[in-house]
This record gives C-alpha cells, sequence and structure tokens, in this order.
C-alpha cells in the first residue's frame, strides 16, 4: 500500500516504483540538480530602490561625462570658432553661479546695500573653500 502511494505522480495515475538502489540514486541525483537551477532573491521596496538608485546614478554619471564635450562640438559646429562657442558655455556657467550666490544670500537674509559686492566675493570665497 505504501508503495502504490509514493508511487502516485501529481496527475494521480501509478508510475512503476523504482526497483534497484542505482535507480533510486538517479532520481534523488535529477531532483537535486533540478534545484540547482532555482534560485532565489529578495524583492521589496527597499530592494527596488537600491537597484534602481543604482542603476540611475551610473545613468546620470555617464549623461554627465558625455554632455559637456557634445555640446560644446555642437556649438563648435554652430558658431565655427572655439572662442564663439566657449562664450555660451560661460554665459551659462555665470548664471549657474549668479543663482547660487543669490540663494546663499536669500538664505541669509541681508538687507540690500552698496557694498553687495563684497558679499559676493565673500560668498564666491565660501564656495571655493567648500
Amino acid at each position: 500500500m505504501h508503495d502504490n502511494i509514493a508511487a502516485r505522480s501529481r496527475s494521480g495515475a501509478t508510475a512503476t516504483p523504482p526497483t534497484s538502489a542505482s535507480s533510486r540514486s538517479s532520481t534523488r541525483s535529477r531532483r537535486s540538480s533540478a534545484r540547482i537551477r532555482n534560485s532565489a532573491a529578495e524583492f521589496g521596496g527597499a530592494s527596488a530602490d537600491h537597484a534602481l538608485n543604482g542603476t540611475i546614478g551610473k545613468d546620470f554619471t555617464r549623461a554627465e561625462n558625455m554632455s559637456f564635450p557634445l555640446t560644446f562640438a555642437i556649438l563648435l559646429l554652430a558658431f565655427g570658432a572655439f572662442v564663439a562657442a566657449g562664450v555660451p558655455v560661460l554665459l551659462a556657467f555665470s548664471a549657474v553661479l549668479a543663482s547660487l550666490v543669490a540663494r546663499i544670500l536669500t538664505t541669509l537674509r541681508l538687507p540690500p546695500s552698496s557694498e553687495d559686492h563684497r558679499r559676493v566675493l565673500a560668498v564666491l570665497a565660501y564656495l571655493r573653500d567648500a
């Protein structure tokens, strides 16, 4: 009776039980090799965030490394000279720097005065040392 229950497959049909020790060991080895192919991995909000942050970080690094040379090459083709191509880049850089200085000055809540140029120099010194 026990052999008949053990010999049933999932579909309910009866199969012939293994007759020798070698066939039993080959069945075990097939089962163990099937287990080796399976893998388990964790997944959840934290795991997905970690994986996505790593991927996005690599993508942003690659984009940052490519954007300046590509932009400069396009400007060089458009303007035809290095100096003319560098002017828009310098203007963009100065606009970013001016917005940083303005943000720092508004964060400090200093009233406007005739000595604002000294404040700008102080902020630039602070940014250089940071």
